[in-house]
């Protein structure tokens, strides 16, 4: 695969190497009412929009989403929830006089066919294919839902070492 993905912790703890650290972070709170919704859906479930773009041309970057939500009890507990998400690359294809002005292509996603999940996951530039590759000032989005229509509080992390700019 040209995009080398990796769930976080998996080879940094099976080889005893650290973790990889980033220098930027751009971290965003986002409750389901006033998130941004899609019509595209993850396993027929409502899903969230978060764009960000990066200002640099980064080895790596590593995406994760955490989701908690209230219980109906009292007293109210805040428990968590697995967040599952694809990150795409929005490429402008409106030069080509098509009906579709842009095209998503898929970097990575934390779950697998068989939905086990990972809290965060890291994505890699590719030199071999302009789509997957990682550029200055490209459109990046997330698609994310927790597969359930509770009341969730989103927290959603992006982190490389170039700057990370949220929005189109």
């Amino acid at each position: 695969m040209a995009v080398t993905l990796l769930m976080a912790g998996l080879f940094s703890c099976a080889s005893g190497q650290q973790e990889r650290e980033f220098s930027h972070s751009l971290v965003r709170q986002i409750d389901r009412d006033t998130a941004v919704t899609t019509d595209k859906r993850i396993d027929g479930a409502m899903t969230y929009l978060f764009n960000f773009r990066i200002k640099g041309n980064p080895d790596c970057i590593k995406v994760g989403i955490q989701a908690v939500y209230n219980t109906d009890t009292l007293p109210t507990k805040k428990l968590p929830a697995k967040v599952y998400f694809i990150v795409e690359k929005t490429t402008d294809i409106s030069r080509f006089k098509l009906e579709q002005k842009e095209l998503f292509t898929l970097l990575g996603q934390n779950f697998t066919t068989q939905w086990d999940q990972q809290p965060s996951i890291i994505i890699c530039d590719s030199d071999n294919d302009p789509l997957l590759s990682l550029n200055p000032g490209d459109r990046y989005r997330i698609r994310y839902s927790a597969l359930s229509d509770k009341a969730f509080s989103f927290t959603v992390t992006v982190r490389s070492d170039s700057e990370i700019m949220e929005g189109p």
